[in-house]
């Protein structure tokens, strides 16, 4: 039956539309623009994409992700320990945030495009573009700009348009422009408050007005929205781009000016962040008299971005001793990334305890792995819950010193038992405390979104300042305009009524049930395994497979630009080589249509099955899913894995496969050593 035709209200709404439309497939892209493009693709570091099947807006890694990792992971950088310093540049579409980070950089013939203000038809920068360069002064550290795109732009950024971003997108019109528009609003400010050390929020509206006041604060509430646990808050430097010359110009004038202007309100502001300056750029090609003295706005410019210069050369000493390195910072990207897209909510205190933390397999590191993973698996972290989680790890604790205990069953005595579970358990007591949360109750304006009490809940090794625990609404006047509740931060000292260590009673349950274990596993050394699998059990802890979205498929890799193939190439041999590793607990989806991958290969070619990604999900995943046959070569799963990689001795791979890898990587996938010949194995 055919359907019924909709009449317009108005001509007005057609118009509306086709105007819209016409402004992204009428945008002229010129050869230059597309160089441009592709080289700007080469440091994508974030891409902003939705789902074609949940139309869910979704982070992930971009291609500029593989040669940060390549730079990170290079042996003159391993062994190099100094931190990366990051700073995060963020403001609407046209205030100029390119042309700060072009003028951050040490060599400004890699910084982002430029388009002339004249000729600007829509957004230029797209999804999160990172930039290296030396820190200023020549310090050690090395420091990554990253270059955001606009928040309420066209949503359709020219970069991206110019590489064909959208054009194997469908349906593209207001509606997708307006939800990009929003995702970008939601999902960037977050990173780049979790991820930097430096946030550089940059405006061409007054800064004395309430506008750029409001503008703060939204980007705020929207940072810090699903965060909790923030060991160190990041540095805000609010930039007033495009200003007259007969303004005030200075960092510590203009902050001044700030601070008094807007009082009480930009107060609040401080409890968010470590440091808070401003400053002010004008027009580059503007020049006038100012008090009878001629000025340029070219070279006022270059006098104000020295001085930020040089203050983020001082910040960078004061932080020292805080900064991670490259690796690390990506690992933490990558952890980010998952937590955000997913809706969870996001502790810094937790990923950068994992990352942070030395290689220790004793009873110590692996307890405490286990409590984060239970602990951290729920966003409202109670004092209750966290007993709850504590005294899990005491248990899996107790199980795992017995094992020890019967290691020395000859030498055992009462006495002996009960000293080493006292010294266990007191350290393991003091490793969870940083975990504590806290107690304090907010007091302040406005209600809770459960309509209860809320409490800071932080930990205790992350607590610089109380933070609610969920959303407040109406907590100020200023808060209110934005019709969302958010995060709020206030002074106080970590409030918790537990004990500091534990009790005689508890050090004697614990003694007890290790001496449960000891003469269990004693008589069924069987029951090691079977004891565990059942806290796990009653932990609700499940073994869930790990989702790899590294690689791309034949046929969506046939749609991407032929010259941008040899550039990431890269990136999908480490994101294989990775998954050979752990192919028995790894599902291997294409990132852009999101179907299992079920075959790799060293010609970044993967073949798809029918399976979407909600089913891989809860398929169960063994080695016969990802490996079809045992004497198949690992790499390209067709020819006999027959030969082995020397010195290393590393095996599972064919004759052109393990060629390959020789001549053209050079080192062996799976403990990068260098190739030095390959061997024929019989037993490979």
């Amino acid at each position: 039956m055919a359907q019924p035709k909709t009449i317009p209200a108005s001509t007005a709404q057609i118009e509306k539309k086709e105007t819209e439309n016409k402004n992204f497939a009428d945008l002229v892209i010129d050869e230059q623009t597309i160089a441009a493009a592709i080289r700007e693709q080469d440091g994508e570091l974030v891409s902003l994409h939705r789902e074609v099947a949940t139309k869910k807006w979704t982070l992930s890694l971009g291609y500029g992700y593989a040669t940060q990792w390549q730079k990170a992971t290079e042996k003159d950088e391993i062994s190099n320990r100094n931190g990366v310093f990051v700073l995060s540049l963020l403001g609407n579409t046209t205030v100029g945030k390119s042309f700060v980070t072009k003028r951050l950089l040490t060599n400004t013939e890699y910084g982002p495009q430029l388009v002339d203000e004249n000729k600007m038809e829509s957004s230029t920068t797209g999804n999160i573009n990172c930039f290296e360069s030396r820190a200023p002064k020549d310090l050690a550290e090395k420091m990554l700009v990253l270059d955001y795109e606009g928040e309420k732009g066209s949503s359709f950024p020219l970069m991206l348009h110019a590489r064909g971003f959208f054009t194997e997108r469908i349906d593209l019109n207001s509606d997708y422009g307006k939800e990009r528009c929003k995702a970008v609003t939601e999902y960037f400010p977050k990173l780049a408050y979790v991820l930097s050390n430096i946030v550089i929020v940059i405006g061409t509206e007054e800064l004395i007005s309430a506008d750029f006041l409001s503008r703060c604060y939204e980007f705020t509430l929207s940072a810090n929205t699903n965060i909790s646990n923030i060991p160190y808050l990041p540095v805000l430097i609010i930039i007033e781009n495009k200003c007259s010359l007969v303004k005030k110009f200075g960092i510590k004038d203009v902050t001044d000016e700030f601070f008094y202007i807007h009082r009480q309100e930009a107060d609040d502001l401080k409890k968010y962040f470590s440091e808070i300056y401003c400053l002010r750029l004008p027009h580059t090609g503007h020049i006038q008299k100012v008090k009878g003295v001629r000025m340029a706005g070219e070279a006022v410019v270059d006098e104000q971005l020295a001085a930020l210069k040089n203050l983020i050369a001082d910040i960078i000493l004061r932080h020292r001793e805080r900064l991670i390195t490259h690796v690390q910072w990506l690992f933490l990207l990558e952890r980010v990334l998952a937590s955000v897209s997913s809706g969870k909510s996001v502790s810094m205190h937790s990923l950068l305890s994992e990352i942070t933390s030395s290689i220790d397999n004793g009873n110590q590191s692996i307890v405490k792995k286990m409590f984060i993973h239970l602990y951290f698996n729920r966003d409202l972290r109670t004092p209750e819950f966290y007993q709850y989680c504590r005294n899990f790890a005491m248990r899996v604790l107790s199980r795992n010193v017995a094992i020890k205990l019967l290691q020395q069953e000859e030498t055992l005595s009462d006495r002996f038992i009960r000293d080493t579970c006292k010294t266990e358990m007191l350290l393991m007591w003091k490793i969870l405390d940083d975990y504590k949360p806290c107690e304090a109750r907010y007091t302040g304006h406005g209600t809770s979104v459960s309509g209860t009490s809320v409490f800071c809940y932080q930990n205790k090794g992350s607590h610089p300042r109380h933070r609610t625990s969920e959303g407040i609404k109406n907590m100020s006047w200023i808060t209110s305009l934005f019709g969302r509740p958010s995060t709020v931060v206030w002074d106080g000292d970590f409030v918790n009524n537990d004990a500091e260590q534990p009790s005689e009673k508890e050090l004697e349950d614990f003694t007890n049930l290790t001496r449960e274990f000891v003469n269990c596993f004693k008589q069924t050394p069987e029951e090691k395994y079977v004891k565990f699998k059942t806290l796990l059990q009653e932990a609700h802890i499940e073994s869930r497979p790990r989702i790899s979205q590294a690689n791309l498929c034949d046929c969506c890799l046939k749609m991407m630009p032929r010259n941008l193939e040899e550039k990431i190439a890269y990136r999908y041999l480490r994101s294989y080589l990775r998954l050979i590793e752990t192919a028995s607990s790894v599902i291997t989806i294409c990132k852009s249509c999101k179907n299992e991958l079920n075959m790799i290969s060293l010609t970044n070619r993967s073949m798809p099955v029918s399976c979407t990604i909600a089913e891989a999900l809860v398929t169960e995943v063994s080695v016969d899913n990802t490996i079809s046959d045992d004497d198949d070569c690992a790499i390209c799963m067709a020819d006999k894995k027959d030969y082995t990689l020397e010195p290393c001795g590393h095996h599972g791979f064919c004759f052109d496969c393990a060629t390959r890898m020789q001549q053209e990587y050079g080192f062996c996938p799976i403990c990068r050593k260098n190739i030095e010949s390959i061997l024929k194995s019989k037993n490979a």
